[in-house]
């Protein structure tokens, strides 16, 4: 999604849920499960230490370089010049600690963000990443991020429970439009104590009432 999202921003600088239709469909996810190895560069004694809403929200994204964003208040905002020409403000939205596999010394937190970016069309995306605590380093060595631009059953992209993550990310199908999106990943993550690990991805079709796009 965002190699779309970042072409059409590109141009506009320029110029109820039904049955899975497979476990492994032939048509291109927009959830992505990256292996980060990221440190930061203070040193902490624990993860309780951590000031997540004043962290730089390190980005690695999929499609280009990794960048940087210094939220503030959990919050960052950047306005492309021309005024107008592109935004990105993603946003902190929750933090949850994760239990260590028996006998680590590392800690272990998840968080989860929200990143609403584009120009001439915008587009929103969840994240989370995976922080790991070991001799007083703070490393990032987890993210998922996917497509939050339509309209889910029960209005909800995300859920994490008991150590299972389920996230639904849109899906294009054939046929669809950038405003009109008729399916979604809906993928189950499980946590081992120091990964999480992807255990099912199942395609379903979203309803014709429940497919418009968030604008």
């Amino acid at each position: 999604m965002r190699a779309w999202a970042t072409a059409l921003w590109l141009s506009s600088i320029l110029a109820a849920q039904t049955p899975a239709l497979a476990d492994n469909p032939p048509s291109e996810t927009s959830f992505h499960l990256s292996q980060v190895d990221f440190t930061y560069p203070a040193t902490y004694h624990s993860l309780r230490q951590v000031d997540f809403r004043n962290l730089p929200l390190h980005l690695v994204d999929v499609f280009a370089e990794p960048k940087d964003l210094p939220l503030k208040h959990g919050k960052y905002e950047l306005i492309s010049q021309p005024l107008g020409s592109g935004f990105e403000v993603p946003t902190l939205d929750s933090v949850r600690r994760l239990p260590s596999a028996a006998h680590s010394r590392e800690e272990f937190s998840v968080a989860f963000y929200t990143d609403t970016y584009g120009g001439g069309s915008s587009n929103t995306d969840g994240i989370a990443q995976v922080f790991a605590l070991a001799d007083g380093q703070l490393k990032i060595v987890q993210q998922m991020t996917w497509d939050e631009h339509f309209s889910p059953p029960g209005n909800w992209y995300m859920r994490f429970s008991n150590g299972v993550l389920t996230i639904r990310s849109a899906r294009y199908l054939d046929g669809d439009v950038h405003c009109c999106i008729s399916g979604m990943d809906v993928v189950t993550l499980k946590w081992s104590g120091s990964r999480f690990s992807q255990t099912r991805m199942v395609t379903e079709r979203i309803k014709s009432s429940e497919k418009p796009a968030k604008q």
